[in-house]
């Protein structure tokens, strides 16, 4: 790397230590691979840089800020202590084996990282030319690997007027979450704004998060809402975010208070589960372990849904919730509802004779199987008090 003003140049290529730089950074084709850090400090004005290299380690610690005329790739870590990365049209890359670590820098413009497998949790260090406005993000089931770039405007989104959010009571920003190869279930994801971005009479618990993806928007269950950042539940796909007030009431979160029964035996009939609680409205699902049943509303504060005969076929515990979908809406709490399983009693006979009939023989304290419901596991001991052979009956 060169580190240059108009008329002096340092080199920083295998850097061990930590090296300063005040200067404006011009990279060759050849990348920073030392173990070392180079640290942007002490600028008399906003550092640049240019060129196509790449970085192992570096830190921003300098209000003057860093200006990008082309990509900045870190390969290891990114310390964002002072100042801001403003990148214009390029991005800030942080490669699948770089991590980003913040006091209270960010990145104005582009951030670009990779969303690993299985479910990562994520925060985009990203804000506009006066605030830090982060999106945090938590995957459920990511199948493949990819990369996510995100961004923020501090302005309603250009179609906001064909969105479900009041133009009049919002956040005053969007953000944008492009996707390049991410497979995933879903995700949660926090948007951040600052209290300053609100319009006046803007009640910021009331607001929910809508996604535009190409000339469609859509609607997402509203998780935790504070009085700077909304989140949106189970998302799943990517486009720009809106966050504000509904056009239009929004349904509640529900609450359980109880559920009839608490318990089934294993292999026993298919039943109603009755749910006693708050808010239920006429689209409310109930799930087990999140899996939608058949739901039934009977009134605001009472559901019966259909247990299937699949659900009992096996010792267990399910997470029983309500669900209301958006605008609005959410998820209840949780009442666990138990499957049981079977008993162990019964009496083992020791067949003294070897003719496979207990008359006459001594008992044994042993087993036999029985399980709740209307099958019977049943077990036939060989001379010796072990089990010979096993069989299920229907009684």
């Amino acid at each position: 790397f060169f580190f240059s003003s108009r008329r002096r140049h340092t080199r920083f290529r295998n850097v061990t230590g930590v090296q300063t730089c005040a200067l404006p950074i011009s990279s060759t084709s050849s990348s920073h691979i030392g173990n070392g850090k180079i640290l942007l400090s002490g600028g008399a004005s906003a550092h640049t840089f240019s060129g196509n290299g790449t970085f192992t380690n570096i830190e921003l610690n300098d209000a003057q800020g860093l200006t990008l005329s082309n990509n900045f790739t870190v390969n290891g870590s990114l310390t964002l202590t002072t100042g801001k990365i403003t990148t214009g049209s390029n991005k800030v890359i942080i490669s699948s084996t770089g991590t980003v670590s913040r006091s209270n820098g960010y990145v104005c413009g582009n951030l670009q990282k990779t969303v690993s497998t299985g479910s990562p949790l994520m925060t985009m260090e990203i804000g506009d030319v006066n605030n830090y406005t982060p999106i945090n993000l938590n995957f459920n089931n990511v199948t493949t690997s990819g990369t996510l770039v995100a961004s923020t405007v501090a302005t309603d989104h250009p179609d906001i007027t064909n969105s479900d959010v009041k133009d009049s009571l919002t956040a005053n920003r969007y953000w944008s979450l492009v996707n390049t190869g991410v497979v995933m279930e879903d995700y949660n994801a926090v948007f951040n704004f600052v209290s300053g971005d609100l319009d006046a009479n803007a009640n910021t618990a009331n607001f929910i998060v809508e996604r535009h993806n190409v000339s469609t928007w859509f609607s997402h269950s509203v998780g935790t809402r504070t009085s700077t950042s909304t989140q949106a539940l189970g998302v799943n796909g990517f486009g720009e975010f809106q966050a504000g007030e509904p056009k239009v009431g929004l349904n509640p979160v529900p609450g359980i208070v109880s559920i009839t029964p608490t318990t089934k035996n294993i292999f026993s009939t298919a039943d109603t589960l009755s749910i006693t609680g708050t808010n239920f409205i006429n689209t409310s699902v109930v799930r087990l372990n999140d899996s939608a049943r058949t739901t039934f509303f009977v009134s605001s504060i009472l559901l019966k849904a259909l247990i299937k005969s699949t659900d009992l076929d096996t010792p267990t515990i399910y997470d029983v919730t309500v669900y209301n979908p958006p605008i609005g809406g959410g998820v209840s709490n949780n009442v666990p509802f138990k499957i049981l399983g079977g008993t162990i009693s019964g009496t083992v006979y020791n067949d003294m004779n070897g003719d496979g009939a207990k008359l006459g023989d001594n008992g044994l304290s042993g087993w036999v199987i029985r399980l709740g419901g209307s099958k019977v596991d049943s077990a036939v001991t060989d001379a010796s008090g072990k089990d010979r052979k096993s069989t299920r009956l229907n009684s």
